[in-house]
């Protein structure tokens, strides 16, 4: 896969319990943003992608959400997760490559190296929270920085909760 088109990614996922949490109603979504003119849809979970991946034409930026032990969201955990995310037909892998310490004691920073290595040919999409981690993803090896993870991690909580921290 080359460069990702210049547009509008959308985000199809759902909370758990929310009324669209099935793949039927995000396969949906996700057709409606490409009919839209999104250029790339962003999944969430193996059995998601498989389901939409024959539904769309356009790149698909796959992640798995986890969580931290204080509650935060943690973005593709490592490898096995990511190897996952690319058999079920993600073209892009999203990871956290946040500075905050992994629960196996990793930072993002060392699991995108980790990726980059492991992952050859496959984009990586580095969510950060501040500028610092996006610098520190790029120089390990992300293609995209993402600033989707700004006011979700103890150090950016301060940050607009009701939208995009442009100033990142």
């Amino acid at each position: 896969m080359g460069r990702l088109p210049r547009g509008l990614i959308v985000s199809c996922q759902a909370e758990a319990g929310s009324p669209f949490a099935g793949v039927e109603f995000i396969r949906a979504f996700a057709q409606a943003a490409v009919l839209g003119g999104a250029v790339a849809v962003r999944l969430c979970g193996v059995e998601t992608i498989r389901a939409v991946r024959p539904y769309v034409d356009v790149p698909i930026i796959g992640l798995t959400k986890h969580r931290y032990p204080d509650g935060g969201v943690l973005i593709t955990a490592g490898m096995a997760q990511a190897q996952a995310l690319v058999a079920a037909g993600a073209d892009l892998v999203a990871v956290d490559a946040t500075v905050r310490p992994r629960p196996q004691g990793m930072t993002g920073t060392e699991v995108v190296r980790q990726l980059r290595q492991g992952l050859a040919g496959v984009p990586l999409v580095a969510d950060v929270d501040t500028a610092e981690a996006g610098v520190q993803a790029a120089a390990a090896g992300a293609d995209y920085v993402a600033t989707t993870l700004s006011g979700y991690t103890p150090a950016t909580a301060n940050r607009n909760p009701d939208g995009p921290d442009f100033d990142l």
